[in-house]
């Protein structure tokens, strides 16, 4: 935390790839409908590039 930037200062901790995706997926989500704008949920994605 002490080296990132202003504004950053919590940390989300997962133990796999997997799991930090979908969790990244859920706080988009989360973020976009707290902001007003539920019609924004669409991601991109391709196939096996995990």
């Amino acid at each position: 935390i002490a080296g990132a930037p202003a504004g950053l200062e919590r940390v989300y901790f997962v133990s796999g790839g997997s799991e930090a995706v979908e969790a990244a997926l859920k706080i988009a989500r989360q973020y976009f409908l707290e902001r007003g704008e539920p019609e924004r949920r669409r991601f991109i994605a391709r196939r096996q590039s995990y």
